[in-house]
C-alpha cells in the first residue's frame, strides 16, 4: 500500500491492521490520539442518529464544524500530532456544542424505534438501523435476537429473486437442486 493510501486510509478512518502495520509512528500516534473523537463521535451517532447533530445545527455551527474537520483532516495528513492532539479536543468539544445547540433549539436525542414479531417461541425486535440495534444491543437475548430492518429486505429481496445458492424454487416452496457447484459466489 503505497502513501498515498495510508493517509486516505488514517483520515477516512478506514485503516485496519494491516493498514496500521505500514504507518509510520507519527501515523501510528495519529490514529490513536483520533480513536478519542471516534468514540465520541459514535456515542453521539447511537444518542442522535447518523449526522443528524449536524443537521440540526445552525448554518453558522455547520459552517465552523465542518472548517475544524478539515483542519482535522489536514494536520492528519500533515503527520502534525500535536496540532492532530489540539484538534481533537477541540473536536470532541465541537460534539458538545453541536449537542448544546440541538437541545437548545428543543430537539431531543434519538430514540430507536423496535418492533417486535413473534414467531414461535421467540421474540424478534425488529429495528430501522444499525444504530437502533447498537442503542438496543443490552436489551438481546436468544429469545430476543435483534434484527435490522435492512437484513430483512435483503433477504426478501434475494428470496424473490431465487439467488439462494444457485437454487431454483419450484411452485411448491421447495428448492430443486441447480446442478451448479457449492462454492461458487452468490452475488452478496
Amino acid at each position: 500500500m503505497d502513501e498515498v493510501e495510508l493517509k486516505k486510509a488514517l483520515v477516512g478512518r478506514r485503516a485496519g491492521a494491516l493498514e496500521s502495520m505500514a504507518f509510520s509512528m507519527a501515523q501510528s500516534t495519529i490514529n490513536q490520539v483520533v480513536m478519542k473523537l471516534d468514540l465520541v463521535r459514535h456515542r453521539m451517532t447511537l444518542k442522535w442518529g447518523f449526522n443528524r447533530l449536524h443537521e440540526l445545527a445552525s448554518p453558522e455551527l455547520q459552517n465552523k464544524w465542518s472548517s475544524h474537520m478539515k483542519q482535522l483532516e489536514d494536520a492528519m495528513i500533515a503527520e502534525n500530532v500535536p496540532l492532530v492532539e489540539e484538534l481533537v479536543d477541540g473536536g470532541c468539544r465541537g460534539w458538545a456544542a453541536l449537542e448544546r445547540a440541538a437541545e437548545a433549539t428543543g430537539h431531543i436525542p434519538f430514540e430507536p424505534m423496535v418492533w417486535e414479531v413473534v414467531v414461535g417461541e421467540t421474540v424478534y425486535q425488529v429495528v430501522r438501523s444499525n444504530e437502533d440495534a447498537a442503542a438496543i444491543a443490552s436489551r438481546s437475548t436468544p429469545e430476543r435476537p435483534v434484527v435490522v430492518l435492512e437484513e430483512l429486505v435483503r433477504v426478501y429481496h434475494l428470496r424473490h429473486q431465487n439467488v439462494f445458492s444457485g437454487a431454483v424454487m419450484d411452485k411448491k416452496g421447495e428448492y430443486v437442486p441447480s446442478g451448479l457447484p457449492m462454492d461458487q459466489d452468490i452475488g452478496f
